[in-house]
């Protein structure tokens, strides 16, 4: 996790899939606040995330700071979190939905996006194994069956990796096709959620 020096009264606790976008967006230079900087591997154990953003939102509680999850639904309880004084999370399902706008995501969703962020796009080989714990060819099989497109959101702050995501995309039989996404959602989603954590009244 990181913690830059200064110490704002904004404060946005964000998952590390979506930190360089949210620093590129200058979403937290806009709203004076800190990001602190969660691992996303945690999501491979949602025990353990919901553990972390639990204590996190505690301090920042204790600290009485005006914090922003720049999360999805991502772990159980994190509705609970949300809740709590001077608590508010970005609206969406996950990071793609952030990213992408609900209606959007949801068209893409129906139209069997496998989706990729750029912080995922080099580590698909760890993420697949860790998370879904299956031998190869079973874990291509199932990407296969339940997807019908690899689709990257180039978010245009990285370089795309273009060997990485072909080889991901022959790993799971499917084609690739790469979005242009830029960050205007994002910074609103997160802009949106920040006035509702400052606006929250506080309580004993």
């Amino acid at each position: 996790m990181n913690r830059p020096g200064c110490r704002a009264r904004n404060l946005l606790i964000c998952c590390s899939a979506l930190a360089n976008e949210v620093e590129a967006s200058g979403v937290a230079r806009e709203l004076g606040a800190e990001v602190w900087t969660v691992d996303s591997s945690l999501h491979l154990k949602p025990e353990r995330l919901a553990a972390e953003l639990d204590r996190l939102t505690r301090l920042a509680i204790g600290g009485r700071r005006h914090t922003t999850l720049v999360f999805g639904e991502c772990c159980s309880h994190i509705d609970d979190i949300q809740a709590r004084p001077h608590v508010s999370r970005t609206a969406g399902v996950n990071c793609a939905a952030i990213l992408l706008g609900t209606r959007e995501y949801r068209r893409q969703a129906r139209a069997g996006a496998f989706f990729v962020l750029p912080a995922w796009a080099t580590r698909w080989r760890e993420l697949l194994g860790d998370g879904l714990e299956l031998p190869d060819d079973l874990a291509a099989s199932l990407l296969h069956e339940s997807h019908r497109k690899v689709a990257y959101l180039d978010t245009g702050v990285v370089a795309s990796p273009t060997s990485e995501l072909e080889a991901l995309a022959a790993f799971c039989d499917l084609p690739l096709e790469i979005y242009p996404t830029p960050l205007d959602r994002l910074r609103t989603a997160v802009s949106t959620a920040s006035m509702a954590a400052t606006g929250r009244p506080c309580s004993s």
